[in-house]
């Protein structure tokens, strides 16, 4: 019968049948080796590798393998047939092998966990369960690349160690047995994510003019991707239809396909990471132009801008101020009183156009105020500042001409209208009069008077930012009364015409400056039923300033 020599042991397999009483306790192992064909039954010696005596013997085994608990340590191993006959063989040489102990329980993190990380940086705590033979652990960290990151030994049954957050780990503790060598691993290493901080929201910033070619966008830092959603708002179904989803890496801007239909839409963008949590919903609204969105539209709209409001509504503020010339004619004392008098009148206005509408509506109030200093040769007085009040409320229609915008009013108005009132001082046939020897007290009074208003402006876009306006604006008294003579006041037309250039401030403010020529005429029967007349016209400076929101 040959000699079963080492050569023929084909392996020595440890294998974990499953977690025995304690940690500490033996492992089932599989001995294989080759058969021999004379060969009807084998013996078996296993022993420790510091001694030269077996401490297990088994004989009778008619396969060629053997299975059987060992506590964890270094071996020998020896094999000899015996054949038909019963006589036995040579012993083979001794192999050694080792038995190691059994995997570690882990307890944290376990496999496919997810960790929060609140840095770039994270300190991650590993732990696991004792086991009662290990003089130590050996702990091993690699990123998903493979590379090892963490390769220690401690005798704690934990361990902590600061990782860079947003990546994927993997991880295995082995226990360290009294020849210091390591036990066995799982048979897939468990693995966790560092998950990293929130991603900051993606900046969307609102198109400047409804003919959307794209949608800026801002990429936050440390995500990869953009997750875009378009959303329309279909008038039929009143509700949001979603239009197409994007993921957009490293965007800065989303494309907006000219084929999609006119009207309100939304735009959700969504920053993702890998490893990283996902940014917060970040939203806006905005307009698509209806119809024709080609270059030469888009350019005439651009030219607009200056012209076009944001929002449907609108302030207005505005301030005139020149030197004017006061005339008066008072038959009840024969007087034709002229003098040049500093004014000047503050307007606030609101307005509104509906949308896709050319109509819409204006109303204002003014306050203005007027110096007052007689003529030294036939008036005496003391110089004073009268104060008069204004409202208007007017229906706006407009019409756009291409770069330009043409539009009229109609209203009403109440208007306080400053007369003056002269006091002869004179005795016997010079009581009547006002004459250099006996000249008339001045006072200044204000009287009402309510009347139809119209109105027209035209609006000339030199460029997106700036614009040339000339405007006309009429008032005629319908009622009212003279305060000094008591009579109706007669419908004459009063009007304003003005010539300004303006810019845009900012994307819904504009600013206006220029001259303007106001004409205010009155006249009125006295108490004699003979005409008295009051006119106020001169150039102004025009300043005005317009907010839509």
């Amino acid at each position: 019968m040959s000699r079963i020599s080492s050569l023929l042991l084909l392996t020595l397999l440890c294998s974990l049948f499953g977690p025995l009483l304690a940690y500490a306790g033996p492992r089932e192992v599989l001995l294989e080796w080759e058969p021999d064909p004379e060969v009807v039954t084998y013996e078996l010696e296993i022993g420790d590798l510091k001694k030269s005596k077996p401490s297990k013997a088994v004989g009778g085994i008619k396969a060629t393998e053997w299975t059987g608990a060992l506590q964890a340590g270094r071996y020998w191993m020896r094999i000899r047939g015996r054949d038909d006959r019963g006589v036995p063989g040579e012993w083979s040489d001794k192999v050694e092998f080792q038995v190691t102990l059994q995997p570690v329980d882990i307890v944290q993190p376990k496999a496919e966990e997810v960790v929060k990380a609140n840095d770039d940086k994270e300190e991650v705590e590993f732990k696991w369960q004792p086991m009662p033979a290990a003089t130590g652990y050996a702990v091993t960290v690699t990123d998903d690349s493979g590379k090892v990151l963490v390769n220690q030994e401690t005798k704690e049954t934990s361990f902590e160690a600061e990782l860079p957050s947003a990546m994927k780990y993997s991880w295995n503790v082995r226990a360290i047995d009294r020849t210091g060598t390591p036990g066995a691993v799982p048979e897939q290493a468990p693995s966790f994510t560092l998950l990293g901080e929130k991603l900051e929201e993606p900046e969307i910033k609102t198109p400047e003019s409804s003919f959307v070619r794209h949608v800026d966008l801002e990429t936050p830092k440390l995500a990869e991707t953009v997750k875009v959603d378009v959303l329309r708002f279909e008038p039929t179904q009143k509700k949001w239809v979603k239009v197409a989803t994007q993921e957009l890496k490293k965007a800065e801007a989303v494309p907006f396909k000219q084929e999609w239909p006119g009207g309100e839409y939304k735009l959700r963008a969504v920053a993702e990471g890998k490893y990283r949590a996902p940014s917060s919903v970040s939203e806006i609204k905005f307009d698509v132009e209806t119809g024709d969105r080609s270059v030469e539209t888009e350019h005439r709209a651009i030219l607009r801008k200056v012209i076009e409001r944001t929002n449907d509504w609108y302030f207005t503020a505005s301030y005139i101020v020149s030197m004017v010339s006061y005339q008066a004619v008072v038959n009840e004392v024969n007087q034709n009183s002229k003098f040049d008098t500093f004014t000047g009148t503050g307007l606030l206005g609101v307005g509104k156009f509906w949308k896709k509408s050319p109509w819409g509506f204006y109303t204002s109030i003014d306050y203005g105020g007027m110096t007052v200093e007689p003529d030294q040769t036939k008036l005496r007085g003391e110089q004073k500042i009268t104060n008069f009040l204004g409202f208007e409320s007017a229906v706006v229609y407009r019409w756009a001409i291409g770069r330009s915008d043409a539009r009229v009013r109609l209203g009403s108005f109440r208007q306080q209208v400053p007369e003056l009132k002269l006091s002869p001082t004179g005795i016997g046939p010079a009581a009547s009069t006002c004459t250099a020897t006996a000249p008339c007290t001045a006072e200044m009074e204000v009287f009402d008077t309510i009347g139809a208003s119209f109105g027209a402006e035209y609006l000339y876009s030199i460029s997106p930012k700036f614009v040339f306006q000339a405007n006309l604006s009429g008032r005629i008294p319908m009622i009212g009364k003279s305060t000094v003579s008591g009579n109706k006041v007669d419908p004459n037309v009063n009007y304003t015409a003005g010539l300004t250039g303006g810019m845009r401030l900012q994307q819904n403010m504009t600013g206006l400056a220029g001259i303007s020529y106001r004409k205010q005429f009155y006249s009125f029967k006295n108490v004699n039923g003979q005409p008295n007349q009051i006119l106020m016209e001169g150039p102004y400076l025009q300043l005005i300033m317009e907010y839509d929101f």
